[in-house]
């Protein structure tokens, strides 16, 4: 009775490992997508950190793709297709960088009560500034000098985007 009740609890096992490994965790129609690394540093070699990067696929059959990463501390980012997959698909791509600092107090909204009366004369006094921290052409995917050739194998990219700038950005604050 012993080795049947093991044999049955293997078969289970089994069966849910079998099951487990052919279900898929990226969608159907995604592309094959190849692991991609890239470093972004000012001209001088300084990483710029917490940027934005975005591949922007070419072929305008891969448009719905979203590829994007963030430099880290040594400017250096993974990038993930839709947020989640590790890699994007092969292929040719224009690159946009965003780098946008802030600071002071993000503007906190009319005040409520007295709580929130309190922050927002917080914020009057020191309210919210951001700087682009390159110059713009990075950002627009029309103008971007940066492209990229992903290829079907792990690719590796190093973006240099000019003298490290701070550049006052409007905000919307009141």
């Amino acid at each position: 009775m012993r080795t049947l009740s093991m044999l049955f609890c293997g078969l289970i096992l089994f069966n849910l490992l079998i099951l487990t490994g052919c279900s898929s965790k990226y969608p159907k129609d995604m592309p094959r997508i190849y692991s991609v690394s890239a470093t972004v540093q000012y001209d001088d070699g300084k990483p710029l950190t917490n940027a934005s990067i975005t591949f922007l696929n070419n072929d305008t059959t891969f448009a719905r793709w979203i590829c994007v990463g963030t430099t880290d501390a040594n400017g250096s980012a993974q990038l993930r297709t839709q947020g989640s997959f590790d890699g994007i698909p092969a292929g040719d791509y224009r690159v946009i960088i965003s780098a946008i600092l802030s600071e002071g107090i993000p503007y906190p909204g009319e005040p409520t009560s007295p709580e929130s009366e309190k922050l927002y004369n917080e914020w009057k006094k020191n309210k919210e500034k951001r700087f682009s921290l390159i110059d713009n052409i990075y950002e627009d995917r029309e103008k971007t000098p940066l492209t990229a050739n992903v290829e079907k194998k792990s690719n590796r990219f190093v973006f240099k985007v000019g003298k490290e700038l701070k550049t006052s950005i409007p905000t919307d604050n009141p």
